[in-house]
């Protein structure tokens, strides 16, 4: 946010002055968010980014950019050679209007990087052709730790390409693929995919508001079954209903040690729904005490659930608060229903 509220043929300049500058420097990382950087501006950065072998991580989030733009970024930044790998590890796009073209682009830069850990294209307007197109391109990423392509409209197919490509990315920790319309299909075969016995360190998966019903969650117990470290699991948004959450509280008794977040907020659970996962937790701590284990009682160490928003009358909640709430208050924390 350096060039906002300048006239354009000012911001321009701005851009290429400090980009010739910093050309001439050893930079690692570079953040040129908040700014309005359309085909001109990216062409304005030019001097930096079509020059340094050291970049290895790159932010632009709301930026405003387009299609044409992101095409610019990826003929700067693969300047080597359509074919020669990049230095990057992170690469963040967040809030932009590039849509399928941008996802296109970038997606042979992700091709080219080897070395990418973190990945984003979040908020981009993106559909179909591009989320296949990116989704492809991650079975070129062997070190990838964390993927975030959340609030576009990918489809189903998207899953099933995702579902493929991870299977063998063992170090992937951070999956957020929220709000991208994968439906029960898609989300079916990513979750056995990730079930697998070579996915095996995820600590954080988002597949919130993706249309889900509870039979999207069938491969569930596998991904915390073979996911010991899984400690966020958010389901917002989603009509799971009691039998999603069900099939929630199955998985979670299968290893729920590390788990210290789960959000199913907006999920049209009732009353039994909640008491499933409830019993999961007094179950599961009752073995960990069985086992001298520490019942810690630190608000930092308890597991935090988030119910807001299902159907669970005034009615229900007293008996919820009476029958478990009050005896699980040293270990979990609920949030307000």
């Amino acid at each position: 946010d350096f060039i906002a509220g300048r006239e354009t043929s000012i911001g321009l300049e701005v851009l290429n002055i400090i980009s010739t500058a910093l050309s001439k420097t050893k930079l690692v990382e570079l953040d040129v968010s908040e700014n309005a950087l359309g085909p001109r501006g990216i062409e304005a950065c030019k001097p930096l980014l079509a020059s340094k072998e050291t970049l290895a991580r790159i932010s632009f989030c709301n930026d405003g950019l387009s299609a044409e733009a992101c095409e610019s970024i990826r003929d700067l930044l693969l300047f080597r050679g359509a074919n020669m790998p990049t230095s990057l590890t992170h690469l963040r796009f967040h809030n932009n209007m590039s849509g399928s073209g941008g996802a296109i682009a970038i997606a042979d830069v992700v091709k080219n990087s080897p070395s990418l850990q973190l990945f984003e294209l979040s908020s981009t307007r993106c559909g179909r052709d591009g989320g296949e197109t990116l989704c492809s391109a991650f079975e070129f990423c062997p070190n990838i730790e964390s993927i975030n392509v959340g609030d576009n409209t990918f489809g189903i197919e998207s899953g099933k390409i995702l579902a493929q490509v991870l299977k063998n990315k063992t170090k992937l920790k951070y999956l957020k693929v929220s709000d991208i319309g994968l439906e029960d299909e898609g989300m079916s075969a990513l979750l056995l995919s990730l079930g697998t016995e070579t996915c095996t360190n995820l600590i954080e998966l988002d597949i919130s508001c993706n249309d889900l019903t509870y039979e999207g969650l069938l491969s569930l117990g596998l991904v915390f079954r073979n996911n010991l470290q899984l400690e966020k699991l958010i389901l917002d948004d989603n009509e799971i209903g009691s039998r999603g959450s069900m099939r929630v509280a199955r998985a979670i008794e299968k290893n729920s040690k590390k788990l210290n977040h789960l959000a199913m907020m907006t999920c049209d659970i009732k009353r039994n729904g909640v008491n499933a996962i409830c019993d999961v937790f007094l179950s599961n701590n009752k073995k960990d005490d069985s086992s001298n284990d520490n019942n810690n009682n630190d608000n930092n160490d308890k597991t935090k659930v988030l119910l807001n928003g299902n159907r669970i009358s005034s009615e229900s909640m007293a008996l919820i608060q009476d029958q478990y709430i009050k005896s699980m208050e040293s270990f979990v924390e609920f949030g307000s229903f």
